[in-house]
């Protein structure tokens, strides 16, 4: 391998590695931010009974907030590599210290998630479309198609992860998160 090529290998690690640190303190602060608001939101939808006073948006907030949280939760677990996979396959492949059949493994993991998160996120803008089209007025006068872009969008999340976790395969170095 020549020095260009390596330098150029290097580079390209970092960058991934990079946008993976980033990703990872976009994902942390986020589901800090919506923990706050959702635990903000569900004390003062208690208090507020106790003297029989209601927002009416605020019970629908805290449950698309809960939606969303899960979706960019699913993104962070994926980033961390505590998704659901193919665990006994990697588990056998880590105690045999094959590193090549791990890294393969872990390709094909995650372009298979890749192509199911494809088919997911278009089955959610489908669901969009029809949530548009039928749909009706939610909470602050939001349509409900609206609210249900969230799913495309954690769908989408939970995608750029794992084109980061494929990259990260291809990446030299060898303290890779696994």
């Amino acid at each position: 391998m020549n020095l260009s090529t390596q330098s150029k290998e290097h580079t390209q690690a970092t960058w991934v590695q990079v946008l993976d640190t980033y990703m990872g303190n976009f994902y942390r602060w986020f589901l800090m931010a919506l923990m706050m608001t959702i635990m903000f939101c569900s004390v003062l939808i208690i208090a507020l009974r106790w003297v029989d006073v209601h927002i009416t948006f605020l019970e629908p907030l805290v449950r698309h907030l809960v939606f969303l949280m899960a979706f960019v939760g699913g993104a962070e677990a994926t980033r961390k590599g505590v998704h659901i996979g193919i665990d006994v396959v990697s588990k056998y492949f880590e105690s045999t210290r094959n590193e090549q059949i791990l890294i393969l493994i872990k390709r094909y993991i995650s372009m298979i998630s890749i192509v199911a998160l494809i088919l997911l996120c278009k089955s959610a803008i489908d669901f969009y479309f029809v949530e548009k089209e039928f749909g009706g007025e939610g909470f602050l006068g939001l349509h409900s198609s609206t609210l249900v872009l969230i799913i495309p969008f954690g769908f989408f999340l939970i995608g750029i992860q794992f084109v980061i976790e494929l990259l990260k395969t291809f990446s030299p170095s060898k303290n890779q998160r696994s």
